[in-house]
């Protein structure tokens, strides 16, 4: 029987230019927004990476990092194997961020679970996110086919975020996904958060063969240049390839055109936010001051707990 063990792909690679003014080491130099110490004790690449470590060891974790970031990445990522640290040449869309750690992953387990995680999400309760990214790998084991996406319920208006709308609205567990909505109106995200649209995490969980399968049928001429330039000589001639590389997006490139073979897992309140504009930073900032309460199955009940931030 096939093992399918759990790797994560933590995506990196980014600039994080709208927060330039806000995201500074504590020499107050700027910084990429993912070696940021959002919370004053560690970056947010190794909040994601320690978030996930019971489910995801960091020997199974394959960070994508930009070559122009050495200096921050070198010391940040603590245990995780050097083999495993994929060096993106420059940035060429999400799309190619993650097609390049999926092929490293792929070297060292054909059978692997994939977790693919944004670095730059802030979290409070990061048990029950765990709780539901596991969920979505024991869905991935059980069926081939099924590539994942986690949910998150609509906190607010933020126009900023794309949407997922599901299939089956308002049924618990995993539900198809029935198309995306990126960056809404107002109006519309009031429309969406009555119609039970989820906001896209970008967590996703597949098996990698699946995975890889789905740059083939939507993205098929990136699959092929990569695997020419892995084959070339063992994985060293990608910045020939990223010279002349168009940008493409994960989502709107590679999940949107395959919407009908995707489901949705809806992930219980957890305090998540994607620190990705001053605003919601300012909005963390203000509910810190506030502890998160959450509902909690509990033998004969649920009760509501403090999460500890």
């Amino acid at each position: 029987m096939k093992r399918h063990q759990v790797w994560s792909i933590v995506l990196a690679g980014g600039d994080g230019q709208r927060l330039r003014r806000l995201a500074t080491d504590r020499s107050g130099r700027p910084i990429p927004k993912q070696f940021w110490e959002f919370d004053g004790q560690r970056s947010l690449l190794n909040a994601t990476l320690d978030r996930m470590g019971p489910l995801v060891p960091r020997r199974r974790a394959v960070p994508v990092v930009a070559r122009d970031h050495h200096r921050w990445w070198r010391t940040e990522l603590q245990g995780v194997p050097h083999e495993n640290v994929v060096v993106q040449p420059e940035n060429r869309g999400t799309a190619a961020g993650v097609l390049l750690p999926l092929m490293r992953v792929v070297d060292h387990d054909r059978n692997a679970i994939v977790a693919v995680l944004p670095s730059d999400h802030w979290v409070r309760d990061g048990e029950t996110l765990r709780r539901s990214v596991a969920t979505a790998c024991a869905a991935a084991r059980d069926d081939d086919r099924r590539l994942i996406l986690l949910g998150m319920e609509a906190a607010d208006g933020d126009v900023e975020y794309g949407w997922i709308m599901p299939r089956s609205i308002g049924a618990p567990g995993l539900c198809a996904v029935d198309s995306f909505v990126e960056k809404p109106g107002r109006e519309k995200c009031r429309e969406l958060r009555r119609q039970g649209a989820l906001i896209n995490s970008m967590i996703i969980v597949a098996r990698a063969a699946t995975l890889l399968n789905m740059f083939y049928l939507a993205v098929p001429r990136l699959l092929w240049e990569f695997v020419k330039a892995h084959e070339s000589d063992e994985g060293g001639g990608f910045d020939e390839v990223y010279e002349f590389l168009p940008r493409q997006d994960f989502s709107r490139d590679v999940l949107e055109p395959l919407a009908d073979r995707l489901t949705v897992l809806p992930v219980p309140e957890c305090g998540w936010t994607d620190v990705g504009t001053p605003e919601r930073v300012a909005r963390v900032r203000r509910a810190d001051r506030h502890p998160l309460r959450v509902r909690r199955a509990a033998a004969g009940g649920s009760q509501g707990v403090s999460v500890e931030r």
